[in-house]
C-alpha cells in the first residue's frame, strides 16, 4: 500500500532527513531555518540530504533539482518540503508545528 503523505508527515520526515545527515539529534529544526546559515550545513552535508531526501521519499527526479534547491544556501527547510511535496503532488499547507 502507498504512502498517504501529509505537510505535516512531510516535515517529521525532513527533519529526520536533516538530524541524520547532519548527525545531531539535538537539532532544533523550524520550517524557516536556513539549512546553511542556521543548521550549519555544507557542501558535503548538502549532497546527503539531498540523497536521503530522494531515498526516504522514493522520489523519481533528476537529482538536479534536489540538488539546486539544496546548494541554495538561502533554502530553508520549508522550501526542501515544499519541493518534496510537489514531487509528490501533495497540496503543500505549513503545519502547525514549529520544531521536532
Amino acid at each position: 500500500m502507498a504512502q498517504s503523505w501529509t505537510s505535516e508527515l512531510i516535515f517529521e520526515k525532513v527533519v529526520i532527513i536533516i538530524k541524520e545527515a547532519m548527525d545531531n539529534d539535538n537539532l532544533d529544526i523550524t520550517l524557516t531555518d536556513k539549512l546553511a546559515e542556521n543548521i550549519g550545513a555544507e557542501s558535503l552535508d548538502f549532497a546527503d540530504i539531498s540523497m536521503r531526501t530522494v531515498l526516504k521519499f522514493g522520489l523519481r527526479m533528476e537529482s538536479s533539482v534536489l540538488e539546486a534547491l539544496i546548494f541554495n544556501q538561502y533554502s530553508t527547510v520549508e522550501d526542501l518540503c515544499k519541493a518534496v511535496a510537489e514531487r509528490l503532488e501533495v497540496q503543500w499547507t505549513a503545519p502547525h508545528t514549529s520544531h521536532a
